[in-house]
């Protein structure tokens, strides 16, 4: 008896899993089309794929909205908080992560996988590990310089050109 009640309830698991793998590839699907209808210049980036394309351009919204890279970094949390009281002022500083947790993963992990594809944020990704940065330290500083380039790339339509 209970090897039959064990295996309904695998038959059942198997069944909802199948479902949800098709629902996934549905939503895949439909996202795909949806960054190419939008036809967006952040899909020149090198090691920017369709879902953190549309990851990036779903949090952000409308580009116009921020006026300068230091607005958009403190949206999504990249901006730096000072920790300071009285003479005492600290030797590191932290992110502050007040912002959209999904748009600052999405940049951190947009920022990586730019620095795997193009050789100028490689450098850059590189000379702050030279300065003895630990590596997620340096990919957020990597993350501050992807954002400065986006928001030129996205206000000005134009295409990512670095070498």
């Amino acid at each position: 008896m209970k090897n039959t009640y064990i295996s309904i309830q695998i038959a059942q698991t198997i069944a909802k899993i199948e479902l949800i793998e098709s629902q996934l590839t549905e939503l895949e699907t439909f996202i795909k089309v949806a960054v190419d209808a939008l036809d967006s210049v952040i899909m020149t980036v090198p090691g920017i794929g369709k879902l953190n394309g549309a990851m990036i351009l779903g949090e952000i919204g409308d580009i116009k909205r921020f006026s300068n890279s230091s607005k958009l970094l403190a949206y999504a949390g990249l901006d730096h908080v000072i920790n300071q009281s009285g003479k005492f002022n600290a030797k590191r500083t932290l992110i502050s992560k007040r912002g959209s947790k999904l748009l600052r993963y999405t940049l951190i992990n947009a920022a990586w996988n730019v620095s795997l594809n193009n050789d100028t944020f490689k450098r850059y990704y590189d000379s702050k590990v030279a300065q003895g940065l630990s590596h997620y330290s340096a990919l957020g500083h990597t993350a501050h310089k992807f954002v400065r380039v986006l928001l030129k790339l996205l206000n000005n339509n134009i295409t990512f050109a670095l070498a």
